[in-house]
């Protein structure tokens, strides 16, 4: 498996216009191939997700899907929402309940 960890500095306006339309953007992310999980984070300074798939190419193919989601759904604030900072690499270990 691989993941990839985007982080995001932006206004809390960025929330706000995004809140409503989450359940788009996780149908959007669970139609990435090889999609395993994501989770979008509300931070101190803005915003991160974390997504995990397959291969390295299922999370080459999420950060586009992210990129074009942002580009339609944020109209007002997508100017807001600068470059993020950007982790991936192998899964070595993934828990959950």
């Amino acid at each position: 498996m691989h993941t990839v960890i985007r982080k995001y500095t932006c206004s809390p306006d960025v929330l706000v216009e995004g809140r409503p339309k989450l359940a788009d953007l996780e149908a959007t992310m669970r139609q990435t191939p090889g999609f395993v999980s994501y989770s979008f984070l509300e931070t101190a300074d803005g915003l991160a997700t974390i997504t995990t798939t397959d291969d390295e190419a299922g999370t080459e193919e999420s950060m586009g899907r992210a990129a074009a989601w942002v580009q339609q759904n944020l109209q007002q604030t997508a100017a807001l929402l600068g470059p993020p900072e950007v982790t991936r690499g192998e899964t070595l270990i993934a828990a959950t309940r």
